[in-house]
């Protein structure tokens, strides 16, 4: 049984049920199950292993409302539905005592999260110009963003890159192999940014998707959101795309003020070592 059912992300059948969240999946997309039958399944949850009066599995549910077993025996019809479990083999009812949910509770390994890498972005720019800061802290804004998805793992930008090198055949050996790869490449036209960016399968080559932007000031901000929005409907559920669209900061609006930032970070980031000193 589950050390503790009480936290984290159960696995039920070929269902995954994140409490914390609120989110019953099946391969990564939202399962539906009504308010109360998740309520009920929950409190199973939290109760692995142990039977559960009819009687204290109402109270906690439907509280002080007066309901019949009726409405009980249609959440449990309803949970049953949604695991696919018309044999009862994760939902049990004992007779004349309440329901048992019997099947092994456990975590799930990272290790089915689709590892993603996302590259820098190529620069548009002719040979010999200057780069752009804006773009060359593009992907990392776009790996960020993705960050916030629990349901994928980020590489960092430097394993990230090593891994795309060896992938092209001419990097060391790493021991982390992503499963895609976010490419794009960005030109500056003015005041305007035009952005390409494509989601690939590292193992086979192939493209699993791929769009074109043109954002000019703010848009580049939403242009960011909507591509880790894009990739994270293709690898997991569109409703923590959703959920995330709701919760997530809002960036400055002022594309002029993130230029400065990015100019800032890449001057950072360019101090040699043997200038700073130290104590």
């Amino acid at each position: 049984m589950a050390e503790s059912a009480s936290q984290g992300v159960l696995q039920l059948g070929d269902c995954q049920l994140d409490l914390e969240r609120g989110l019953l999946l099946r391969d990564g997309a939202a399962v539906p199950l009504r308010s109360k039958a998740f309520s009920l399944l929950s409190y199973l949850a939290r109760n692995d292993g142990k039977v559960v009066t009819k009687s204290d599995l109402i109270s906690a549910v439907w509280g002080n409302i007066a309901v019949t077993e009726d409405s009980l025996t249609q959440a449990v019809r309803d949970i049953r539905k949604a695991l696919d479990d018309s044999n009862q083999a994760i939902l049990k009812a004992v007779p004349k005592r309440g329901y048992v949910l019997s099947a092994p509770c456990h975590k799930p390994s990272t290790a089915s999260q689709p590892i993603v890498a996302v590259v820098p972005f190529e620069d548009g720019r002719a040979p010999g110009e200057t780069s752009d800061p804006v773009i060359g802290t593009f992907a990392d804004d776009v790996a960020d963003r993705l960050a916030r998805f629990h349901t994928v793992r980020i590489l960092n930008r430097e394993t990230a890159l090593a891994a795309f090198r060896q992938a092209q055949g001419y990097g060391p050996p790493i021991a982390v192999r992503p499963d895609y790869f976010v490419q794009g490449s960005v030109i500056r036209s003015g005041d305007q940014l035009k952005i390409s960016a494509k989601l690939v399968d590292s193992q086979a080559g192939t493209l699993v998707w791929g769009e074109s932007y043109t954002a000019a000031g703010p848009d580049l901000f939403a242009v960011q959101d909507e591509i880790a929005y894009r990739v994270v409907n293709r690898l997991v559920s569109n409703l923590e795309a959703a959920a995330l669209r709701r919760t997530a900061g809002k960036p400055t609006r002022d594309l002029a003020a993130y230029e400065l930032v990015t100019r800032a970070i890449c001057g950072s980031a360019a101090i040699a070592p043997t200038t700073i000193s130290t104590p």
